[in-house]
């Protein structure tokens, strides 16, 4: 008795497909009582920290008025999920690096445009005549 390379599934002798998968009986086995026993690599992991570096860096565009929380976030796990991506078993490394890009990209300009309004609302201020904003307010309490 063989069994199917592919399913493992148990096959006449002069079968020359399997029943189950339809596959080729070329190359077969001779039953084995344990089940099939083909080595599989064992698949790559995808770094959660890569993932949400490049997620978290995306949302920065648009919800980094929330302190710079996202972008923060997507700088340190970037760097965790880079990290976590060169040992063995893992991928994302390209994900990690998206993300902290992004993080570092819009972290900037949001501290950028702070200081821009920062300045501005102080020139603005520093521009003012107090002395007549002062009169005007007596002026509207009495």
């Amino acid at each position: 008795m063989k069994i199917c390379n592919c399913c493992g599934e148990p096959m006449d002798d002069q079968a020359k497909f399997c029943t189950r998968c339809g596959s080729s009986s070329e190359g077969y086995n001779e039953y084995n009582p344990y089940g099939n026993t083909q080595f599989y690599p064992p698949m790559e992991k995808t770094s959660g920290f890569a993932v949400a570096s490049l997620v978290l860096g995306i949302v920065s565009v648009f919800f980094n008025a929330f302190w710079m929380i996202p972008s923060v976030l997507a700088i340190i796990f970037g760097i965790i999920g880079y990290l976590q991506s060169k040992k063995p078993g893992y991928k994302g490394g390209g994900m990690a690096i998206a993300g902290l890009v992004l993080g570092i990209i819009f972290l900037a300009i949001y501290v950028l445009l702070i200081c821009l309004v920062f300045s501005a609302v102080g020139a603005a201020v520093s521009s003012l005549d107090l002395e007549h904003i002062m009169w005007y307010f007596q002026e509207l309490l009495n």
